[in-house]
């Protein structure tokens, strides 16, 4: 008897909290995986499509990346120097993140126009994972 009562004491608050969650109208989740589109139900186009897209865009990014490695670098030594050059460095600041905002919105302009209705409001439950940072 104690054992069974010791394993109800356990185990009962794990099947408590989730029948909270279901009473207050939350849907049972299944796991989300990071920038996994198989909710999406694409088409072979529409797969072929994204995949050239999201080629284009990583290019982008490593670009981006390249960019951001050398604005450190030019950091590292203005830091070192006699005067800092805030202009300077506060120009090419604002320049890499036009060029980031400007990559992220042609993407998502393109995957806009890619989805269906349907689609975009899939998507746009997860669209922080797929924010540049």
């Amino acid at each position: 008897m104690r054992i069974i009562l010791l394993f109800l004491l356990l185990f009962l608050p794990l099947f408590s909290d989730h029948n909270k969650r279901l009473e207050m109208g939350q849907k049972e989740s299944r796991g989300h995986i990071p920038k996994n589109l198989q909710a999406l139900e694409l088409s072979k186009v529409q797969h072929d499509s994204l995949k050239t897209i999201l080629q284009e865009h990583r290019s982008k990014l490593m670009n981006l990346h390249e960019e951001e490695e050398k604005l450190e670098e030019m950091l590292k030594e203005l830091f070192k120097s006699e005067k800092f050059d805030k202009e300077s460095f506060l120009a090419k600041k604002e320049s890499l993140k036009l060029k980031m905002a400007t990559i992220e919105t042609d993407f998502f302009l393109k995957l806009h126009g890619l989805f269906n209705a349907k689609q975009r409001v899939l998507f746009a439950q997860y669209i922080e994972e797929w924010e540049v940072e």
